[in-house]
């Protein structure tokens, strides 16, 4: 058996780490980090939105705002997710996705037609991160 001799760590000396624990960063370099994934968030090579439970859209990105030709203040707080979908996705929503969102609360990877704002309807493959391809209006 070995015994080790001298002071304890004490603050400072590495003794107040828990192992696991992240390090408190600085300020500025947490603000950094911040403003690093909201600009990863709005430019996004997919579009991103969030919503409410009854739909409400809350946040939705640049690319995504892009693609639609709309702004942000036009959707956020002002129009619901169903709203952006030409009537086949709405009722292939409110039929499928809209219960499974209720009992998982969360869906990702889904590809519904959505109305573009001179009413053209485009489709993009989930998770392709390509533009939509527009059609007709």
């Amino acid at each position: 058996m070995t015994s080790r001799a001298g002071p304890s760590p004490g603050p400072g000396d590495g003794g107040d780490r828990v192992a696991g624990a992240v390090p408190e960063l600085p300020p500025d370099t947490a603000e950094e980090l911040r403003e690093s994934a909201e600009d990863l968030y709005e430019n996004a090579p997919c579009g991103y939105l969030s919503t409410l439970m009854d739909g409400t859209i809350v946040k939705v990105n640049a690319t995504l705002l892009d693609w639609l030709g709309r702004t942000r203040e036009e959707l956020v707080g002002r129009r619901s997710f169903p709203d952006l979908l030409t009537v086949g996705g709405r009722l292939y929503h409110e039929t499928h996705f809209a219960p499974l969102l209720h009992m998982q609360g969360h869906l990702g990877g889904i590809a519904l037609e959505m109305r573009t704002a001179d009413g053209c309807r485009c489709w993009s493959p989930p998770g392709s991160g390509t533009p939509p391809t527009a059609a007709p209006c």
